[in-house]
């Protein structure tokens, strides 16, 4: 049987060796995920605004989804992590440190955006409910929940069927 050579704990670490993706593939996964991250964070922004807008201008009615709050963070993640794949890799042991704390950043990022977004029907509930907005109808999708929402002393309008 042989044994296994132990390292001293004064010897240097091993090299840190080459990346695994080619300079290509490497902007390839950049676009893709800045492409998608700001497509979401758009998304989450734009329906925000829209919102937003109808609110202060008392819209008759309004129409919800459930995962707008966590939209544009999740986009914003998506759009960092693109950015990771365009760093060089980490040579030196204060370039890993930025590294690691901006990939836990985005960690917690997306956390707290998953958690809005889950949470998006309370949320927007709570904010209707603050201007005295009364549900009309709910539709439920895959992913997300559609809600309509009529102003203070109007009627809900029934909604149009697809044939």
């Amino acid at each position: 049987m042989s044994r296994k050579a132990v390292r001293p704990r004064s010897a240097k670490p091993p090299p840190i060796s080459e990346p695994m993706l080619s300079p290509l593939q490497r902007i390839a996964g950049a676009a893709a995920f800045g492409a998608g991250g700001i497509g979401c964070a758009w998304w989450g922004f734009h329906d925000i605004a829209v919102v937003t807008r109808a609110l202060s201008a008392k819209a008759p009615q309004i129409e919800t989804q459930s995962a707008m709050p966590g939209l544009p963070l999740m986009g914003l993640a998506f759009v960092a992590i693109g950015m990771l794949f365009l760093l060089p890799a980490a040579l030196n042991t204060k370039f890993r440190l930025i590294q690691e704390r901006l990939a836990i950043g985005i960690l917690i990022s997306l956390v707290v955006g998953a958690v809005l977004s889950l949470a998006g029907s309370a949320i927007m509930n709570a904010v209707m409910d603050t201007y005295d907005y009364h549900r009309c109808a709910v539709k439920h999708g895959r992913r997300m929940t559609f809600a309509t929402w009529a102003a203070p002393g109007v009627r809900c309008v029934p909604e149009e069927v697809d044939p």
